[in-house]
């Protein structure tokens, strides 16, 4: 019995290349990466990358040699649709649109892509080099995303090679955090020798966007806690109030009713012991 080859054995090859690109999205670089890497992995980079004797060749000589012999899938063929459908997997629904065509082998699936991303170089690199200029972090959710287009954009130039150098990628950083919070970081990197790498600067950046979320969640937690606080002040307050003049309420109706009887009364008392005396007394 033959043994299973490495690649019929991959079921979702999202979970090795987890990454759809398109022709807007700059993933093109990570992809090619990943994709390479994965195909070297199961047995099958030589049907994007043929080697010098591609299996292709040995495959068409051992067909010529029995002309009568029923047309079936060879191995080679079965693994070039399972890498193909890997390609089809892992890129977008306008980017497959571009690249399909019918009985198109996977290396040639893999070079349409590739002139796709890479032709019209000069033109690309000018365009990918003018948004690197004009990247700002304001335009940005967090500093995560802002240094993550940037480095999107450092790909993109090496894709139509036009590769910058990492200096060339700090300055537009430094440049982009211009009047924001973090101007002051901007400058001391700027001023720095020798210039930091970008890694090192994402990192600083990382850390203190860090620092200043979690110093905002303690003042958050703080003010809330002393709104909390006085609003229980003021409700015990007025539950005290409340309880205080209820009872005096309680209490002022019988006393006021008792203060009449007595008043009352007393005026009773007198006024019989007036009586008594002015009839005792003429």
């Amino acid at each position: 019995m033959d043994a299973i080859h490495p690649a019929l054995t991959v079921n979702n090859i999202h979970n090795f290349i987890p990454l759809i690109i398109d022709l807007e999205n700059g993933h093109y670089t990570s992809w090619v990466e990943l994709f390479t890497i994965h195909c070297t992995v199961f047995e099958v980079l030589d049907h994007i990358i043929p080697s010098n004797v591609s299996s292709s060749s040995a495959n068409n000589k051992e067909k010529e040699k029995d002309k009568t012999a029923p047309v079936v899938l060879t191995s080679w063929d079965r693994l070039d649709a399972v890498v193909k459908q890997w390609i089809y997997g892992t890129i977008s629904q306008n980017l497959l649109m571009n690249v399909i065509k019918p009985k198109a082998t996977v290396k040639e699936t893999w070079e349409s892509i590739a002139h796709l991303f890479q032709d019209n170089q000069a033109s690309r690199a000018i365009a990918l080099k003018t948004r690197l200029v004009n990247i700002k972090l304001e335009s940005f959710p967090n500093i995560s995303t802002y240094c993550q287009e940037l480095k999107v954009l450092s790909d993109q130039l090496a894709n139509v090679e036009a590769p910058i150098s990492d200096a060339d990628l700090v300055l537009p950083l430094v440049s982009g955090l211009t009047n924001t919070e973090y101007d002051a970081i901007g400058m001391f990197i700027s001023q720095t020798v020798p210039l930091p790498t970008f890694s090192q600067d994402r990192s600083r950046l990382t850390q203190e966007e860090t620092r200043r979320s979690r110093l905002t969640s303690n003042q958050t937690g703080t003010a809330l806690l002393t709104v909390l606080n006085n609003t229980v002040r003021e409700t015990s307050g007025r539950g005290s109030s409340g309880t205080v003049n209820d009872s005096r309420g309680s209490f002022d109706t019988p006393q006021r009713g008792r203060g009449r009887g007595n008043a009352h009364g007393r005026g009773r008392g007198r006024s019989r012991r007036r009586g008594y005396s002015s009839q005792n007394n003429p």
